[in-house]
């Protein structure tokens, strides 16, 4: 970068804010996104998924491979699979639940 420049106004913090919880909840959805896309590479995790899904005999039996609900046992298939992934990648289990939607491999009809 040969220079740089700014404005005297792009220090003043008077200036309006009002951000609303749309705003909010839009930027917390793009850190996500960009968190899960950074952190949760493509190949990588959807190996990991298979082979928790083969390790807890996980099949598609309709709803895809790994559906939640209210019900327990698709609760419980839920955090055995996420909360191992997030271990794995040291991420939140919302990252884990946005990449796992993004590649068609989790069913929430919670």
């Amino acid at each position: 970068m040969a220079g740089e420049y700014c404005e005297e106004d792009d220090f003043e913090r008077d200036g309006p804010t009002d951000i609303g919880i749309d705003d909010i909840c839009r930027l917390e959805w793009q850190a996500n996104q960009f968190a899960s896309c950074l952190l949760l590479p493509k190949r990588d995790f959807v190996i990991d998924f298979a082979n928790l899904a083969h390790k807890y005999n996980l099949e598609d039996r309709g709803h895809g491979i790994l559906f939640v609900d209210e019900q327990s046992c698709n609760q419980r298939n839920f955090f055995l699979v996420t909360n191992a992934l997030r271990l794995k990648y040291d991420v939140s289990r919302r990252v884990v639940e946005i990449r796992l939607k993004q590649f068609g491999l989790l069913n929430d009809a919670r």
